[in-house]
């Protein structure tokens, strides 16, 4: 989230494209073995695996916030429900109106749409 938040400040100031950062993360994603994982395979095991999620994470969230009646107002309501202890699954469902099960499963489709695999594994 950290790095989708930079870097929508850089577009929006004019420092870089929107277009080239999600050219620059989709690539990424696909050379590094990113792409291929299932998001839910990510979390947590990211030492084990040797695969850092950034790239594909920050497609993920992008698609989170556009999705999200919220929009990037989204992202706080998610810290904020975390921070007042709620589980993260429910957290995600309330900032983004959507379960996390069924946004990681429509994952891979969006993602083929953006040129990525059409499966993950």
């Amino acid at each position: 989230m950290a790095d989708y938040i930079a870097f929508s400040m850089m577009i929006r100031r004019g420092q870089i494209r929107e277009a080239d950062r999600d050219t620059f993360m989709l690539r990424n994603a696909l050379s590094t073995g990113q792409a291929v994982r299932c998001l839910g395979s990510l979390e947590g095991v990211i030492t084990s695996i040797g695969v850092w999620p950034g790239d594909v994470g920050q497609i993920a969230v992008k698609r989170l916030v556009a999705q999200s009646s919220n929009g990037m107002l989204s992202l706080r309501i998610l810290n904020q429900g975390l921070g007042a202890g709620m589980n993260f699954d429910q957290a995600f469902q309330d900032a983004f109106g959507v379960t996390k099960q069924a946004f990681y499963e429509a994952f891979p489709t969006y993602l083929a749409s953006l040129g990525g695999p059409s499966s993950c594994s």
